[in-house]
């Protein structure tokens, strides 16, 4: 199931979360994957022309995953490269990998089925031994000698996992961040552990992927799919991304609707058969209304494809779950204004948490709140002005007033989750827009844009959110901050 949910429904409480290798399917990977050079990798094919040069840059880490997916013993293995920079400021001794498919179940009780072994793990040329810590969901591998600050660090392994449904009997796999994810570093390590639907936190890196599934099955991934490769009983796509969060794809055997923002394609997939032609075309034709919104109010989306992954999961709300460049929906049925709502939140994280990360474990807000509020302007460009509030005072002000509690505390300090959900995605939402009341819309969106600019693809801290108002308004806003957000 997800890991970063939004969930919209009709009660009273209106919830939003959020290779080189051609083997036969099912077949084992060889030890030693084909890599292609990183420096003959075109990253660039993701990004639209004005952004190619973000692709380009030397300090991000950079991932070859060779993949081999069998829906038919849901079985995926694979082959993987890393190679970083030491950008921690500090001379490291061990590294620690993610295992994130494998967090426990979170508190709806999704989640928590899926096992990935990893093996036959050489750091710089070295074979390792990874011990395994944070409830089996990271790895520590040690380093054979220290590597100091700018040095390069490269390691490579192999591993399996099964493949889950995230719906039962539905027949398509979402499968977000299914391999070793560099963990983030703060100080140290991070390896945070936690039963809410939020869990990823990390730095932007560049991918080169290819994954092999049967003839009849797509798959669909973040960045831009460059060569599809048929074989046998088997294909293979080959897909790079500029800088992203993390890598996602799906699979499935999918129909598609297609939608244009100048030079954005949005492809909307969904299962063969599963009646949701109708739903698929008007998810993307609002996903492209949405990016023209967002490029316009907060910054330019630099890549070149968004992609969704639509699934009918009647589960009497829609669900949305944002992955970069990739957005999973369970649909309750059929399109609503509630679809409307959750697919315009979950493209405002591609901007908030996709290009603009944070600490999705302290300072959950800076995402959460941030595409709450931004589909609202969804709403104002297109619906007007009477429409945008009745879409705020329903999935913003009635969630906010359940709480007085602050929108910046860290994830753990609300213990519940109504508690947490009312704060970020209430209260925060609502501070977003007291906030441009309080300094008009001219700097409101200077300070949006000014803020989006300077944290492009790194991690961003509520006092880069507070700099950026003051700056564009030219007034202090520590009051107003304090109050609202408790930092």
């Amino acid at each position: 199931m997800p890991v970063r949910i939004l969930i919209s429904c009709l009660l009273p409480l209106v919830f939003v979360f959020h290779l080189a290798l051609r083997p036969a399917v099912g077949n084992e990977l060889a030890a030693s994957p084909s890599v292609t050079a990183a420096s003959t990798i075109n990253y660039s094919a993701a990004m639209r022309p004005a952004f190619a040069g973000d692709a380009q840059r030397s300090d991000l880490p950079e991932y070859a995953l060779d993949l081999v997916v069998d829906p038919r013993t849901r079985k995926l293995t694979g082959a993987m490269q890393l190679t970083f920079k030491n950008t921690t400021g500090v001379k490291l001794q061990d590294v620690v990998l993610r295992l994130y498919p494998q967090f426990p179940p979170d508190i709806f009780g999704d989640g928590g089925n899926v096992r990935m072994e990893v093996r036959g793990i050489v750091v710089q040329g070295v074979p390792a031994k990874a011990s395994a810590e944070a409830r089996g969901t990271a790895l520590r591998l040690p380093l054979p000698a220290p590597i100091q600050p700018h040095e390069t660090i490269s390691l490579s392994l192999r591993y399996s996992a099964n493949i889950v449904a995230w719906q039962k009997g539905e027949g398509t796999f979402p499968l977000p961040s299914y391999y070793p994810m560099l963990a983030a570093w703060d100080g140290g390590w991070r390896t945070d552990v936690t039963r809410f639907p939020d869990r990823v936190y990390a730095q932007a890196a560049l991918y080169r992927t290819r994954i092999t599934v049967p003839q009849g099955w797509t798959a669909t991934t973040s960045g831009s799919t460059i060569a599809t490769t048929a074989q046998g009983t088997s294909v293979t796509y080959t897909a790079v991304t500029g800088p992203i969060r993390e890598f996602a794809f799906s699979i499935g055997q999918f129909a598609s609707a297609r939608a244009r923002h100048d030079d954005v394609e949005i492809v909307v997939w969904h299962r063969k058969g599963a009646g949701l032609d109708a739903a698929a075309a008007q998810m993307a034709r609002h996903a492209a209304a949405s990016i023209a919104t967002f490029d316009a109010r907060l910054g330019r989306y630099p890549y070149r494809e968004l992609e969704f992954h639509l699934i009918n999961a009647k589960r009497g709300f829609d669900i949305g779950a944002e992955f970069p460049g990739l957005v999973v929906v369970l649909l309750n049925g059929r399109y609503t204004d509630d679809t409307r709502f959750v697919t315009a939140h979950e493209v405002a994280h591609q901007w908030f948490y996709g290009v603009v990360g944070n600490d999705i474990y302290n300072e959950p807000w800076l995402d959460e709140a941030f595409a709450q509020y931004a589909a609202t302007l969804v709403e104002e460009q297109w619906g007007g002005k009477a429409a945008a509030d009745a879409v705020r005072n329903r999935h913003i002000a009635r969630l906010a007033n359940r709480t007085r509690l602050p929108a910046g505390l860290a994830i753990t300090d609300y213990g519940k989750w109504n508690t947490y959900y009312a704060a970020v995605y209430g209260r925060g939402a609502q501070f977003l827009q007291t906030l441009r009341s309080e300094i008009g819309d001219e700097a409101f969106f200077a300070g949006l844009q000014r803020y989006y600019s300077e944290h492009k693809y790194g991690i961003a801290r509520s006092s880069d959110v507070r700099a950026a108002f003051e700056r564009s308004s030219g007034r202090q806003l520590d009051d107003l901050f304090d109050r609202w957000v408790g930092r």
